[in-house]
């Protein structure tokens, strides 16, 4: 298996292993975006600084199609700024971010290319580490045992938390890869088992206490995708069939036995009142149809952030969102980078062959991702394209770890 260090010199050398460490620590630090810039970005930019420092390997990282796709979207995208008309820097921006993005999507699907396995595990366990950290401080202002608790909430309720995050609807969508791959190495790592389960279910709690419906959605499409290939992977076929067995049980047993308690306190409560019809979905949803109607009016888009001048409001689904203000051949871009990555991770889930089921797991995450992205503007999410970029990478084990040492 090749390694993100090259061999040609030793400063090309040190120029890749410094700019992969760098990328690493920087998608570790993904998970503290209250400011902006948030560090995590600047330290991105120290990363492929460093790259671009150091000879790129020759390597074909995608497809004519999602190429193809790239280029529209960022053109498109560029374009669309001569028809803005109002909020000018929030415009400038929001281009600014996606030419941002689209970088991290190459870099990631480079580094996963060259280095395969090895960096698929790296990055997932950096996010898991950033997934552990937001949850942590979440859960623990949820509990009121933190100072200045307030600074974690999106309301003033202190009911939905986002945590180090700006919204709830993007703290429980980037937690949802991290609480998946905690499943896996709970299923396939007896040595890792208790602690990354404690650690996961701590995930989980702060999943629940965002009261988010997207990530809700998310986490179960994505989890119940993955359960299907975890049935048919033989590493993790006995442990996912108990699992399923043993939770559905317990689940059934508790609730009978606590039914009316678990009625009487669902019925009024704030849970059960996130999971209704909010106020505010007919205007969301009627949003939506609208800006689907005008972007054929629009053809290369309004610009960027116009959709708050000329409708108030933004309208919560990426698809609709991007080609209204993008225009129509930013969106297609951007399908085609979508599509492209799940027919990749598709077609090798289909063949079976060796690292398959790593494939298997970023089409889970791909698709609640896409789920999601109906109904929450997903465009600027950075954890989605380190997801994407995962999907063009090289991978020949089924096994999230294949030694005995983490960071090998």
């Amino acid at each position: 298996m090749s390694d993100i260090s090259v061999r040609p010199s030793r400063a090309v050398i040190d120029w890749h292993k410094a700019g992969w460490r760098t990328y690493l620590a920087c998608i570790a630090l993904s998970f503290f975006v209250m400011l902006e810039p948030a560090p995590t970005d600047l330290v991105f930019c120290i990363a492929l600084g460093m790259m671009l420092l150091a000879p790129i390997q020759p390597v074909k990282l995608f497809g004519p199609f999602v190429t193809l796709g790239l280029i529209l979207f960022l053109w498109f995208s560029v374009l669309s700024l001569f028809f803005v008309t109002d909020l000018f820097f929030a415009a400038y921006r929001a281009i600014v971010i996606e030419i941002y993005i689209s970088l991290l999507f190459v870099l990631t699907a480079y580094f996963v290319k060259v280095s395969g396995d090895k960096a698929f595990r790296l990055i997932l366990v950096m996010l898991f580490l950033g997934g552990l950290l937001t949850s942590l401080i979440g859960v623990l202002a949820y509990l009121d045992l933190i100072p200045q608790r307030q600074l974690f909430f999106r309301d003033d309720y202190l009911k939905r938390i986002r945590s180090t995050f700006k919204d709830p609807n993007v703290l429980g969508p980037y937690l949802v890869p991290s609480i998946l791959a905690g499943i896996w190495i709970v299923l396939t790592s007896p040595k890792l088992r208790w602690m990354v389960g404690f650690a996961t279910v701590l995930m989980i709690a702060a999943l629940v206490i965002t009261y988010s419906r997207g990530a809700w959605a998310h986490f179960i499409v994505s989890l119940s995708v993955f359960g299907c290939f975890m049935l048919v992977n033989r590493q993790t076929y006995f442990a996912a069939f108990v699992a399923l067995i043993a939770v559905g049980c317990g689940g059934m047993l508790a609730a009978v036995y606590y039914s009316d308690a678990l009625g009487a306190a669902l019925g009024d409560s704030y849970f059960s009142r996130r999971l209704s019809f909010q106020s505010y979905d007919t205007k969301r949803f009627d949003l939506i149809l609208r800006a689907l109607f005008d972007m054929t009016g629009t053809p290369l888009g309004i610009g960027p952030y116009q959709s708050r001048v000329f409708y108030g409001w933004e309208p919560h689904n990426s698809f609709a969102l991007l080609g209204l203000q993008n225009g129509l051949f930013a969106l297609l871009g951007y399908v085609l980078i979508c599509v492209g990555a799940i027919w990749r991770c598709a077609t090798k889930v289909l063949a079976q062959e060796d690292g398959w089921f790593k494939y298997a797991f970023i089409l889970s995450v791909l698709i609640g991702l896409m789920v999601v992205s109906q109904v929450v503007s997903s465009l600027h999410w950075r954890h989605l394209y380190v997801v994407l970029g995962l999907a063009f990478g090289d991978y020949k084990t089924n096994q999230f770890f294949e030694g005995r040492r983490i960071f090998s």
